[in-house]
């Protein structure tokens, strides 16, 4: 038996519960880890446990960072028309020229047909149940 990768899925605390110490030693690719976390994520982290009770999963730093970077393209889009159609030509065309915008999960940049570039981060489950962070692996 050799360690298996999951996908970001198992990034849910159910995931331990459910699959018990088969689970320890285990990884998965993922977008962002809360552990070891400094700066900025550190301070979203805080700020989102001392709110909710709990720590922030990938989902909840993805949703942190989309809202920003649709904030990002609107303020660099120029003045709204109120013509819907280029308007959001204007969003669209912003975002794509955003670089290296540090978000929760990471530094990213985007291609010119608005694909994110950055990296992933590897998670491994440690033999106490606990997701470690393990290393990043950029494109």
């Amino acid at each position: 038996k050799g360690p298996i990768v999951g996908s970001d899925s198992w990034g849910s605390a159910e995931t331990v519960e459910l699959c018990g110490e088969a689970c320890y030693g285990q990884f998965f690719s993922t977008h962002y880890a809360a552990a070891g976390a400094q700066g900025a994520t550190k301070a979203f982290i805080d700020r989102y446990k001392e709110k909710y009770g709990y720590v922030p999963d990938d989902v909840a730093a993805l949703t942190w960072d989309s809202l920003r970077l649709a904030q990002a393209a609107i303020e660099g889009s120029g003045k709204m028309t109120g013509k819907v159609k280029d308007d959001r030509k204007a969003v669209r065309n912003a975002l794509a020229k955003i670089e290296n915008f540090e978000g929760i999960t990471g530094k990213m940049t985007f291609t010119e047909e608005g694909d994110p570039i950055k990296c992933a981060v590897i998670v491994k489950i440690s033999d106490k149940g606990e997701y470690e962070f393990y290393k990043s692996i950029c494109p």
